[in-house]
């Protein structure tokens, strides 16, 4: 799947071909646009058997926090205008970037986070997939 991506703002229309959804227009913005506050989120599943450079293709760098760290790589994002994260979740550097394949999501439930990851081509699972 390719999206036609243009700045506007520092929004960023993406516009998704994906036929379950029509194609349609979504505003998503990244902390690489402006700092977004993602406070009051939580776990609410997983995207699994997905390369983290799929992630930065569609959102840019992650967020970068030290190995030690409960999250050592996330994408924070406001889509549509909620909240949502996508983060690596106590790796602790035994995993590189290029070898994690299961990412934990943070929303709110109330926000729907699996629509909202579903506008931009993405599947929330509701359990870590490790095979």
């Amino acid at each position: 799947m390719k999206n036609c991506v243009s700045a506007e703002k520092a929004w960023y229309n993406i516009h998704v071909k994906n036929k379950a959804w029509g194609g349609n227009m979504v505003q998503v913005q990244t902390h690489n646009d402006t700092n977004i506050n993602v406070g009051g989120t939580y776990n609410v599943g997983y995207l699994n058997n997905l390369e983290g450079q799929q992630l930065v293709e569609k959102f840019g760098e992650p967020l970068l926090g030290h190995p030690e760290d409960k999250v050592e790589f996330e994408w924070n994002l406001l889509i549509e205008g909620k909240p949502v994260t996508i983060y690596s979740w106590k790796n602790y550097g035994e995993k590189s970037f290029e070898q994690i394949r299961v990412w934990n999501v943070g929303g709110r439930i109330d926000d729907n986070p699996d629509w909202l990851l579903r506008q931009v081509g993405l599947r929330v699972s509701e359990s870590p997939s490790f095979w």
